[in-house]
């Protein structure tokens, strides 16, 4: 009873702060990984396979998508916006946007 409770500690802090340091690339590919070892686990159990092959499978495929994933979000999505004119306009020209969409009664919440 007393590692139980231990393991269930261990699995609370690692849950709640695992995670915290992390960059977004990382997040992306344990996160792909987490998912994917799921999906395999509960395939392998409904085809009848061996759980820990299905979940290493599983694991491995959610780990490349995670990381194709992120590549796709920073170099086509950074790509996307540089040619939208996004990330070249200066705050100001935000706010007058923002303005123009709110109406004259509205205002945008400081920060937003």
């Amino acid at each position: 009873m007393r590692v139980i409770k231990w393991a269930v500690i261990l699995a609370f802090i690692s849950c709640t702060c695992g995670c915290a340091g992390m960059n977004a690339t990382d997040q992306r590919i344990l996160s792909g990984g987490a998912i994917g070892s799921a999906a395999g686990l509960g395939a392998a159990a409904i085809i009848g396979a061996p759980l820990i092959v299905g979940a290493a499978a599983g694991a491995a495929a959610g780990v490349v998508g995670g990381a194709v994933i992120d590549h796709e979000d920073r170099h086509v999505g950074a790509h996307a916006i540089d040619h939208a004119g996004i990330a070249e306009q200066p705050a100001d020209q935000d706010q007058d946007r923002a303005g123009a969409v709110l109406g004259a009664g509205e205002q945008l919440a400081p920060g937003a």
